[in-house]
């Protein structure tokens, strides 16, 4: 009989053998056992054999190692193990399913399935208090160089508890973790306390490489998917080094569909982060750094939906510095935020390099912001498609190397929102935001319960080759700017307010037409105390663009007499009066570039003091052989004008 084995239906025959039996393994008489079933013949994928292993050292586990007297038998798992093998059913006490599930994990095997059916798992840890913080304890817990793989009817279910934190699956500063598919549930509608917000679905701590793949996470008491650092036992904290999630699916829980608290290197494809309802913040996801050490940087969301959440659909900021996050190809709609908190994706407190591009953004009549940015230096808003909501960046801090470009807004007639929208640098520090380029805009709106104002209060930044329509009033504040080639179409007040101190400004080539029936302005252009300026080959008209209908303006420039060193060449006013009565440009404000009936060149120079030795920069002076030099280049575009019949006279 040598080489051949027992034979037993259950691990629980297996346990109880004979004196007879064992006196046959222990002899050689028998190789091993051969196990039929766990709890019940069959009920395992197949039959396994166990051998007799007299050196064997480790414990007994349920599953890979069994003890019978002085006996051990062990059968080695390869390549992948179903949590059957080690006793874990669906439908069984809480806690047995979660120890057994465990010790599968902790075994030799790689890869451990758990298939179809309810199990319900301890994720609080009974030896804590209630309102304990739990960090590495309770639920499933992921090991070093694992993979854990459920099938698409495989649910995880957190048990009942009054605790205010669980973890239904953990990784505690581990590596190269894997976790694939199934859905995990917590027990909001079952939970029996009242405090807290920090029942997570899946918590991860610290550590490197960590993949999750096809999970449902839901109903968690906190969050759906929580990720933060560790401190180990010298208090040093450890960031989380690398994880990518792809179609997660986060909704219905009571604080956030996920947290991001610390780490970087961060990636999330195809996931969708929806319906957080029950505790502040609310958010789809929220990137809030824990402490002043728990940095988040390096973070991507690809093609991923932020839907219908009590707060904002992302929002990032915290107590350290959150950049470089890219949100691309997603869509965000349908969150609550209200318009004075943020937008449908939010930035706040010191961010850096925050990237939204190429994705949808819809608002409400509570939340008109699809994008809001807040001291969000090195920022981009590329390509994104707003409805009925619009972009905004805020922040008396500032905002350096700044691009809003290419974004297409459109507020519909049949919105049932209203109210004043802002585009709004502060005013109060205008040189903060610097370098920043707006270009290349659409911005439409129809409704007439909306008032868009902008307000560019920059510095040495450009505004270009933007369509904007039906607005209410465009500020320009700030030096060394650049306004040109946009279409401004049907404003409500001025068309164009350049404010005072916006000192070696250009605006040029820029088309302004028409304008409302509550227009209260009489200017179409209004320049207040500015030195220094360019205002070239502007066309304004009185009609407006799309319906024809005739403005109240009766003048195209309001220049306001205290201007010095000021450009004013090739702007065509049609039906229109060149100026205010009582914003007249002089030859006495130093340099006017201006013959008022003609708008050509009058040679109204006053260059006494400067020639070709002792002329001053361009930025304090313009010399009679600047000013000849750029009329000339001026000349040359408006024949092109011409060319393109943009300009017929």
């Amino acid at each position: 009989m040598k080489n051949q084995f027992l034979i037993k239906d259950t691990m629980n025959a297996m346990y109880n053998m004979c004196p007879c039996d064992l006196h046959d393994l222990q002899t050689g008489v028998y190789a091993g056992v051969k196990l039929l079933g766990y709890y019940r013949k069959g009920d395992t994928p197949a039959p396994i054999v166990y051998y007799v292993s007299p050196m064997e050292t480790r414990p007994d586990d349920g599953g890979s190692i069994i003890h019978v007297g002085t006996i051990k038998l062990v059968h080695t798992f390869t390549n992948s193990i179903d949590v059957k093998y080690y006793g874990a059913f669906p439908d069984l006490d809480a806690n047995d399913t979660t120890v057994r599930i465990n010790k599968a994990i902790k075994g030799s095997c790689p890869k451990i399935f758990i298939g179809d059916g309810d199990y319900r798992i301890v994720g609080d840890d009974p030896g804590t208090s209630v309102t304990d913080f739990l960090r590495d304890a309770g639920g499933i817990e992921m090991q070093d160089n694992k993979m854990l793989v459920m099938s698409d009817n495989c649910y995880l279910i957190q048990r009942p508890t009054n605790k205010q934190q669980y973890n239904v699956i953990r990784a505690y500063n581990k590596k190269n973790v894997s976790i694939t598919g199934g859905n995990i549930t917590g027990d909001r509608d079952t939970h029996t306390g009242v405090g807290g917000e920090w029942g997570y679905g899946i918590a991860v701590s610290g550590g490197s490489n960590i993949s999750l793949k096809n999970i449902k996470i839901k109903d968690c008491w906190g969050d759906g998917l929580n990720i933060q650092h560790y401190y180990d036992e010298k208090n040093v904290l450890h960031l989380l080094n690398g994880l990518t999630a792809d179609k997660i699916i986060s909704s219905n829980n009571r604080r956030q569909g996920m947290s991001i608290e610390a780490g970087e290197n961060l990636y999330f494809t195809n996931c969708a982060f929806n319906n957080s309802n029950g505790t502040a913040p609310e958010c789809g996801v929220d990137i809030e750094p824990l402490d002043s050490g728990s940095i988040v940087r390096n973070v991507l969301f690809d093609n991923c939906e932020f839907l219908n959440n009590n707060h904002a659909g992302l929002l990032a900021g915290g107590s350290a510095n959150v950049s470089h996050i890219t949100i691309q190809n997603s869509r965000a709609y349908g969150n609550k935020i209200p318009s004075e908190s943020g937008g449908q994706i939010s930035s706040y407190r010191e961010n850096n390099d925050i990237i939204i591009k190429n994705s949808f953004l819809e608002g409400s009549a509570e939340s008109l912001y699809g994008v809001s940015l807040f001291n969000s230096p090195n920022s981009q808003i590329i390509g994104n498609t707003f409805k009925n909501c619009m972009f905004n960046n805020q922040g008396v801090i500032g905002s350096e190397n700044l691009v809003i470009r290419g974004n297409n807004v459109r507020f519909f007639k049949d919105f049932q929102g209203a109210g004043d929208i802002y585009y709004y640098n502060s005013d109060r520090l205008p040189d903060n935001n610097i370098n920043q380029e707006i270009s290349y805009n659409t911005i439409l709106n129809e409704n007439t319960g909306i008032k868009l104002l902008l307000f560019f209060n920059v510095t040495k930044s450009i505004i270009q080759n933007n369509l904007i329509s039906n607005y209410t009033l465009i500020d320009l504040k700030g030096k060394h700017n650049v306004f040109e080639s946009n279409k401004l179409y049907d404003a409500k007040y001025h068309s164009l307010n350049i404010k005072e101190d916006s000192d070696h400004s250009v605006i040029s080539g820029n088309i302004v037409s028409g304008g409302l029936a509550e227009d209260q302005g009489s200017s179409f252009i209004a320049v207040g105390k500015s030195d220094n300026l360019v205002i070239t080959d502007n066309i304004i008209s009185k009609k407006s663009y799309y319906t024809g209908a005739v403005s109240p303006y009766t003048n195209a420039f309001f220049i306001n007499s205290a201007i010095e060193n000021m450009i004013f060449k090739g702007n065509v006013p049609l039906d229109l009066l060149n100026f205010h009565a009582s914003g007249t440009p002089s030859d006495s404000q130093n340099i006017v570039v201006l013959n008022k009936a003609t708008n050509e060149y009058s040679g109204a120079v006053k260059s006494s003091e400067a020639s070709g030795d002792t002329a001053v920069d361009v930025g304090d002076n313009y010399s009679k052989t600047e000013v000849q030099a750029i009329l000339a280049e001026l000349r040359d575009l408006k024949s092109k004008l011409r060319t393109a019949k943009i300009l017929t006279t």
